[in-house]
């Protein structure tokens, strides 16, 4: 089951160093090949776009989206 959070909720659990941290060691793991990178999903809702791509960090045993 996928954990949804508004933004005022991930400001209230995740701090700025925490956030810093964490995307440095996933740009690490991709950096030695250790994340998976499907290509990025674009949706079209009428004049608006949602575009969000996902990363498996194998190491971290993460799925993050950006």
């Amino acid at each position: 089951m996928a954990l949804l959070l508004k933004h005022e909720e991930v400001m209230q659990t995740v701090s700025m160093d925490d956030a810093i941290v964490a995307m440095d060691s996933c740009f690490k793991e991709e950096g030695q090949g250790g994340a998976l990178l499907p290509p990025r999903i674009n949706v079209q809702a009428g004049k608006v776009w949602f575009r969000v791509r996902p990363v498996w960090c194998q190491n971290l045993l993460r799925l993050l989206f950006k």
